[in-house]
């Protein structure tokens, strides 16, 4: 007996976890299972009680590990394979829990989602002789963005075992106003409106475990008043005739995602055509999950943006954690020029020109049962440049005016809020 007590063997383990286990005294579970390592002892029921008790913990990425070692001892065991995968979409592993689901899986959605939101533009005036769209206007005009509002309504579905379909349909009515000034007068505000529609669909096949490609398309139709409009100056207001376009923005990626313990390092690798224009991206990171599941988690990137030969590293932080039984926070921010960078595998598209410094977020959502509310606060620092065209004097009697023209950096900030709501099918 005394030798007994004083090694680990499989009588003795199979005992001590079993009783721990009808006790539901899981950190015991968890410390027998460790012994039994070091004594590599390993069995089927020490594998499924471990998963259990890890489960109970809420110690995600272990249950996972456990339930799928407990297959390996029996392949038709449907309790551990359930519960393998319910594990797997809880640590985001999504794509890996699609492979234990059979072929006849019936197709069905994952979500449907609602957003409202509005962005307010704290920007103003800058100076009478500043020529915001670069013509050859000495007295001076520029457009602000006054405020943005938009309607979001998506929804995700699967349509075979390794594909999935998103569908994001957007209305966006931005208030702009083209101010202009006659010399060092005050200035003349001419507001006008532009509407836009998008469509965005996007496909993500699971190539295999690991990979997985993600076409998509957005399609948007804008009307809007033309970017040169015509002054009246003696009436001092502007004219807009209606314009109407539709365009066609492409975007597909290569992402590869795997799990290393508490971490899941990916890389994304994408091809864009958006705005007219070609973009390549490299993007490196991985998200931290400190205590072995979702309820806390850190998410670090970097992403190499190319476009037209030049190059910008865009990094980006994402902090998430739970905070009670049905709230969540998270916060995060994004440092560089996103102008035509593929957020979200193109779902955002940032069309205003005006360079993003940092981009920084705080959502609150509230969680019960199949349902999730959610608010967020943004803030963008941006920063536009202004042109001012200056006659020098003539270098010669008789020679025509030369113009000088000088750019001006312009820094303002836009504020916003967006409310939501979500509902999971099957959760």
């Amino acid at each position: 007996m005394g030798a007994f007590g004083q090694s680990w063997n499989s009588l003795r383990i199979d005992t001590s976890s079993y009783q721990a286990f009808q006790n539901g005294e899981w950190k015991q579970v968890l410390n027998i299972a460790n012994e039994a390592k070091k004594s590599k002892i390993d069995f089927y029921y020490l594998r499924l009680r471990t998963g259990w008790a890890a489960w109970n913990l809420k110690h995600t990425f272990r249950a996972a590990k456990e339930y799928e070692k407990a297959l390996s001892f029996w392949s038709a065991d449907t309790f551990s394979k359930e519960m393998l995968i319910r594990n797997l979409q809880f640590t985001g592993r999504e794509a890996e829990a699609q492979g234990f689901y059979t072929n006849k899986r019936t197709p069905t959605f994952t979500y449907i989602c609602a957003e409202v939101g509005i962005v307010s533009t704290h920007d103003t005036y800058a100076a009478p002789d500043y020529d915001l769209d670069g013509t050859d206007n000495i007295y001076g005009e520029q457009t602000v963005q006054k405020t943005l509002g938009y309607f979001n309504l998506q929804t995700r579905h699967q349509v075979s075992r390794k594909l999935f379909l998103k569908h994001i349909f957007t209305y966006l009515n931005i208030n702009k106003e083209k101010q202009f000034a006659w010399g060092n007068l005050p200035y003349y505000p001419n507001p006008y409106t532009v509407k836009q529609l998008q469509y965005y669909i996007q496909a993500e096949y699971g190539i295999n475990t690991w990979w997985k490609i993600l076409p998509a398309y957005h399609f948007l139709h804008v009307q809007q008043s033309p970017e040169y409009s015509s002054f009246d100056s003696i009436r001092r207001i502007y004219s807009f005739s209606e314009t109407k376009s539709s365009f066609v923005n492409s975007v597909v990626s290569l992402e590869n995602r795997f799990t290393i313990y508490n971490f899941q390092p990916f890389i994304i690798a994408t091809w864009q055509n958006l705005n007219d224009s070609t973009q390549t991206q490299l993007t490196l990171g991985t998200t931290w999950f400190p205590f072995g599941n979702r309820s806390q988690y850190l998410i670090s990137q970097g992403t190499l943006h190319t476009q037209n030969g030049n190059s910008q590293i865009i990094y980006s932080l994402i902090v998430g954690s739970k905070l009670l039984n049905h709230l969540t926070a998270e916060t995060g921010f994004t440092k560089g020029n996103i102008f035509n960078y593929t957020e979200w595998n193109g779902e955002m598209l940032y069309n205003v020109p005006d360079i993003i410094k940092i981009k920084g977020f705080i959502t609150g959502k509230y969680s019960l049962k199949n349902m999730e509310w959610g608010i967020t606060a943004t803030y963008l620092n941006r920063e536009r440049t202004s042109y001012k065209d200056t006659f020098l004097p003539p270098p010669a009697p008789g020679l025509p005016l030369p113009l000088k023209e000088v750019s001006t950096p312009h820094l303002y900030t836009q504020w916003g809020g967006v409310v939501s709501f979500k509902y999971y099918f099957n959760l």
